[in-house]
């Protein structure tokens, strides 16, 4: 009998079983986990900027700027898409969509000198912090999250899908 690998195993070819992908099937659990540990990263996140935003005072109001900033790109995305139904075009020789184009740009420049600004506000904050504790909480979560009893898949496969989340975390960060 061939074998189909999926994202996070391997199963017969021909019709799926139920107990392989239905609602409690393993690849339905195996995806749960990975849904579970990418909660619990961004959680751990806002964990960290919380508490640099309590450590620093500058830290927190840059942050604010900067969110101030993302807000006016994402309004900006939104008017371009509204350009682009009125004009009926996603040419960008359209003096309009161009002209929309340029405060996208604008906004981006100056988001990246924020970015640019807070990089060391950021290294100042984290100094005063408790690393090994914040991390030290995101790591029993993700172990409470990986146990057979919490998440119902072998052993062997959480193990794997928790490396496999891990490399793809790292790599983002790199």
């Amino acid at each position: 009998m061939a074998t189909r690998v999926y994202k996070y195993g391997l199963v017969p070819i021909g019709y799926p079983t139920e107990a392989a992908v239905g609602k409690n099937g393993e690849l339905h659990r195996a995806n749960s986990l990975w849904n579970t540990l990418v909660a619990l990263h961004r959680e751990s996140r806002e964990i960290w900027d919380d508490a640099r935003r309590a450590t620093s005072i500058v830290y927190s109001e840059k942050m604010d700027e900067l969110e101030k900033k993302q807000e006016e790109i994402s309004q900006a995305f939104d008017a371009l898409r509204l350009v682009r139904m009125e004009e009926g075009t996603k040419d960008e020789s359209n003096p309009k969509l161009k002209l929309q184009r340029d405060v996208i740009n604008r906004l981006k420049k100056e988001q990246a000198v924020i970015f640019g600004e807070l990089k060391p506000l950021r290294k100042e904050a984290d100094k005063a912090l408790d690393k090994k504790a914040l991390n030290d909480n995101y790591r029993k979560k993700c172990n409470e999250a990986v146990s057979v009893k919490n998440c119902g898949i072998y052993r062997r496969t959480a193990d794997q899908i928790y490396a496999n989340f891990r490399t793809a975390r790292d790599f983002v960060f790199i």
